[in-house]
This record gives structure tokens, C-alpha cells and sequence, in this order.
């Protein structure tokens, strides 16, 4: 009953509150029902001029002016993660097995709270959009935004988004010019020999000789140096193969790899390597394969000056400003806003910028089990959406 009564109620402990709830309701990409309905519930409560559930899961809450004007987004995550809850929090996820360990419920609250802002301050032209995106963990939900014709309808000059960043100051803001996150996708590899009884494998086809040397060569294909334009890395995530069983040499194995690259470029010129390397020693050996390729994840790339904005806000706000000397080794589906919103000749029509906001040098890295979002970290984030937003919209203090 105390969180339905939280939308009325706006003070900075009440965002914490809204945090842990959403931390307590964790859900995975694709299933956020409870988590989009308290903060669609939350949005209403603002009066927006415009306010939609969108990809399913998502919410898109606008606020216009009168006039025409500048029209400029805000992105958050609200997915979580398969991870055991192992902290002992009064708030602690109460979904057995899927919990809030990479911060999508912190980075809802900055956006919720940013949200009470921009109802309190509406603008006098354009419009904010303020979209609570799902799905982000699976690479998913920005695709599915960007397909909407709610989206597509407001055609926004400006995107910003914001992901804490443990290993860094709290409260300081981490940003990159052009590439700040890896382009990434996973590929499922599979492979059919032919079973045979354990005391005669010479009379089946296992795929275990071609999976050891997998296992070994695939390192080979990556460039581990992240100060190389043409870093790469394949990180082999899982491996199964036969049955649980003493009496049976397999037919049947899996092996999932990680393929990541600062560009789309390198990226697929690794997973062309990649295939060409199993196709060939799957045909040496008789063996039967089939490749799949998910969770696609774009690099992200940041617009100069979409940066400029957000490193002068962070200067009002007081925040420091972190300067990223290479891009971030992880994925991140806020890439799609920018190279999905294209002109006809390639260019992007948006501009976008994606930051880090500290999380402190001694929190626990993000999709490790003793992670939490750290709560003293949310009132900046708040201050520099709204700077943001005072610039762009030219709204004094």
C-alpha cells in the first residue's frame, strides 16, 4: 500500500523508495508487467501531454510546449538480470533467481525523478520525451522504441542516456567522443555428429575432438589490445555437449561465443573468421553445424556535440568530468537511437549522447552478485538531466 501512495509524494527519500521498490519487483527483458506498471502509474501522476506503453513493456511519457521548438529525448532501462540475489537488503528481489544487478533500477529512478522536474518546468516549445525502455539486457528493447510509430512520430533532434559506472569516482561524469561502447552479438554454434555406444566410438561420429579444438582456437581469432581500433574479443560463455551419461559417446554439442569489436566492421570480420574456422573442421570431420546469431548490439556512438552539452551541464552541476581514453569493452542497445536513425545517405539524424555517471571505485562491478545501485548517486544524476535540459531548452534558474 506504501508504494501505491509513493506517486503522490515526490522528495528525494521517496525516489529512494522508488528505487528499492523497483529493486524488490525486479523482472527479466521482455517480462517487465510490474515494473512498467508502477511507472506508468507514476507518469500519469505528472499529467504529461502525452503518455503510451510502447514494445510492450515500455512507457514514453512527453511533455510539449506551445510553440515549435527543440525536441529532445531521455532514455532509461528498466530490465534486470537471471542473477541470484545474494545481499541482504529490506529491499532485496523478491523474483527467486533475477535481480537488479546491473543498476536498470537506478537508472529509472534519475529518469523518474528527472520526470517530476519537467512536469514541475514544462517547456515553453518543443517537447521532452522520456521513454522507460525494457528489454535492454537482450538488445531488444531500443530496436523495438525505434520501430514504434510513437517514437518515429516525435523525431527527436537530441538523445541522452546514462549508465553507472562502478570502478569510477561517484559522481563524476565518464564520456567519449565517437565510439563509446562495443558493437556485440552472441553466436550459437551447433553441431551433429552421430552417437554410439561408449565401448565402440569408433563406430559414431562425436563432435568432441572438434569442440576441444574450439575451445583452444578460438582465443586466436581475437585482438585483445584495446587501444587498437581493430580490438575484438570472443569470449566462449557456454559449452554443452551429450547426454549425462557414461554408457553414450555424443552426437550433439553447443557452444555459445561472445563477439565484440568497437565496429560493426570488425565485428562481423571476426564472426566470418569465426565460422569459416568451425565450417572447416566440421566438414574434415563429418560433422553437421548450424550457426545463429542474437542479442545484436550496435556500437554506440556519441555526437560531438550532444557531448559538449552534457559535459557543460555537468560543470553547472559540479560533477567532474571523466574523459574515456578508449571505448567501454561492453554493449549497450542505446547504439540503435543513433545508427538506426539515419538519412537516406547514412548519416545519423539524431544527436546522441551516452554517458557513464560514477558508481565509486570500490562498488562491486556491474552483473556481479553483490552489486547495488549505489542510492547516494541518484540526486546527481538528477541534476545533470536537468542542466541538460535547462540548456537545450534555454530555461534559467
Amino acid at each position: 500500500m506504501f508504494y501505491k501512495s509513493l506517486i503522490f509524494v515526490f522528495g528525494m527519500e521517496d525516489f529512494i523508495c522508488f528505487r528499492h521498490h523497483l529493486h524488490s519487483i525486479a523482472e527479466l527483458s521482455g517480462k517487465e508487467v510490474k515494473t512498467s506498471q508502477f511507472i506508468f502509474n507514476y507518469l500519469q501522476s505528472l499529467n504529461p501531454d502525452f503518455l503510451k506503453v510502447v514494445a510492450d513493456n515500455g512507457a514514453i511519457a512527453v511533455f510539449k510546449g506551445n510553440i515549435h521548438g527543440v525536441s529532445a529525448a531521455f532514455r532509461a532501462d528498466i530490465d534486470a538480470l537471471p542473477i541470484q540475489e545474494i545481499n541482504d537488503l529490506h529491499y532485496s528481489s523478491t523474483n527467486p533467481g533475477i535481480s537488479h544487478k546491473c543498476g536498470h533500477d537506478g537508472h529509472a529512478t534519475i529518469l523518474a525523478a528527472f520526470a517530476k522536474f519537467i512536469s514541475e518546468n514544462r517547456p515553453s516549445s518543443g517537447n521532452v520525451t522520456l521513454i522507460f525502455q525494457p528489454a535492454e539486457e537482450t538488445g531488444q528493447g531500443a530496436a523495438d522504441i525505434i520501430q514504434s510509430t510513437e517514437f518515429n512520430a516525435l523525431n527527436p533532434e537530441y538523445i541522452f542516456g546514462m549508465h553507472n559506472l562502478p570502478g569510477f569516482p561517484k559522481n563524476n561524469v565518464i564520456i567519449r567522443d565517437n565510439y563509446f561502447a562495443c558493437a556485440s552479438h552472441g553466436m550459437i554454434i551447433k553441431l551433429k555428429g552421430v552417437a554410439s555406444h561408449a565401448s565402440e566410438p569408433e563406430k559414431g561420429i562425436s563432435p568432441a575432438h572438434l569442440l576441444s579444438e574450439l575451445l583452444a582456437e578460438v582465443p586466436s581469432l581475437q585482438n585483445c589490445d584495446t587501444s587498437n581500433p581493430n580490438y575484438s574479443l570472443c569470449t566462449i560463455t557456454h559449452v554443452n555437449m551429450g547426454t549425462y551419461a557414461f554408457g553414450l559417446s555424443p552426437a550433439d554439442a553447443v557452444v555459445l561465443v561472445t563477439i565484440r569489436a568497437y565496429s560493426n566492421h570488425i565485428l562481423e570480420e571476426v564472426t566470418l573468421k569465426l565460422k569459416d574456422m568451425v565450417r572447416g573442421k566440421a566438414i574434415q570431420m563429418g560433422i553437421e553445424y548450424s550457426f545463429e546469431i542474437v542479442e545484436k548490439f550496435p556500437p554506440t556512438i556519441n555526437n560531438e556535440e550532444a557531448n559538449i552539452i552534457v559535459k557543460r551541464a555537468a560543470h553547472i552541476a559540479r560533477l567532474g568530468v571523466i574523459e574515456a581514453t578508449e571505448p567501454f569493452k561492453w554493449s549497450e542497445d542505446f547504439g540503435n537511437y543513433s545508427l538506426n536513425l539515419s538519412s537516406k545517405h547514412g548519416d545519423s539524424t539524431v544527436k546522441a549522447s551516452f554517458f557513464g555517471l560514477g558508481a565509486g571505485e570500490n562498488t562491486p562491478n556491474l552483473h556481479n552478485s553483490e552489486y547495488d545501485f549505489p542510492d547516494d548517486i541518484i540526486d546527481s544524476g538528477v541534476e545533470l538531466l536537468k542542466h541538460i535540459y535547462k540548456s537545450l531548452f534555454e530555461i534559467e534558474d
